[in-house]
């Protein structure tokens, strides 16, 4: 990669960043509360990592000290060798770089998890971190209500999905703790909420969670991408596999795309892309 190239794919991961932090600060009050950070106890936090790239699985662990430095060790050390020459390339695995983008998750669901330490009701959800070639990557946690402690969190990008599993720490206690629901509620937006029938973008981004409403829908784009995501693709990725989205209701780049909307929700990502103009439109019937 030349340095010019190198220079405009930092510039695109900047872009995205900006673009990723503006939304999650509009989504703040609705999704999160503000001092909300990956872990809250102290303590050192011991996670099964497991790595599915090009059809092959890799397993590791990473121990979290929150009053040290982090330790990475890996069962297969072509694995280990590859990663460590990642660290230093623009699209590496973006799970090994300190900085993160999204603070603000977007509350999917409640679900219960068995753990070591009993089963533990958490809130599920969804943040987004560039992945520095212009797109991005989605990283699924679940939380606790009490401890605001990460008991397992995915990272899914196009070619490979990396799971972490909390299997052990020095915390006291933690037997006794998220054994409740949370207060945290679900935010779904509506389009007649927001937009009315016909509404239009230039140059903005747009992440939110809506309401299916049974309507039909025409999405017209220049230089942008419409990423949709039914509930029923969300809830499947949840389970496993790499990201995806409903192509059939999505539209990339030019051109545009007519569906209807259908089961309870759906996540919908907009982003500028490409050179300007950059113009989004949609249109809703019925």
């Amino acid at each position: 990669m030349s340095n010019m190239e190198m220079q405009q794919t930092i510039l695109a991961a900047l872009i995205m960043v900006m673009l990723i932090a503006t939304v999650f600060f509009a989504f703040a009050n609705n999704t999160a509360d503000e001092d909300e950070q990956w872990i809250s106890p102290e303590g050192r936090f011991t996670y099964r990592v497991q790595v599915e790239l090009e059809g092959m699985v890799y397993n590791g662990t990473e121990v979290v000290n929150t009053m040290g430095s982090n330790i990475w060790t890996w069962e297969n050390e072509t694995f280990a060798e590859m990663l460590e020459e990642a660290r230093d390339e623009p699209n590496s695995f973006v799970f090994l770089h300190v900085i993160s983008i999204g603070i603000y998750q977007i509350l999917m669901d409640k679900v219960q998890m068995d753990t070591p330490w009993g089963v533990k009701k958490l809130d599920r959800g969804i943040t987004l971190w560039p992945d520095l070639e212009g797109g991005f990557l989605m990283r699924v946690s679940y939380g606790g209500g009490e401890t605001l402690l990460t008991y397992r969190h995915d990272i899914i990008a196009k070619n490979w999905r990396a799971t972490f599993l909390l299997t052990g720490t020095d915390y006291q206690g933690l037997e006794n703790k998220d054994r409740e629901w949370s207060d945290r509620q679900r935010y779904i937006g509506t389009s007649d909420e927001y937009y009315g029938d016909v509404w239009t973008l230039r140059g903005d981004s747009e992440l939110r969670l809506m309401s299916a409403d049974d309507k039909e829908y025409e999405v017209s784009v220049k230089n942008y991408a419409y990423y949709h995501f039914s509930q029923e693709v969300m809830m499947s990725m949840f389970e496993g596999g790499t990201l995806r989205y409903d192509e059939e209701r999505s539209v990339i780049g030019n051109g545009s795309v007519r569906f209807k909307l259908e089961g309870d929700w759906y996540l919908r990502i907009i982003m500028p892309e490409g050179d300007q103009p950059n113009l989004f439109m949609m249109d809703s019937r019925g």
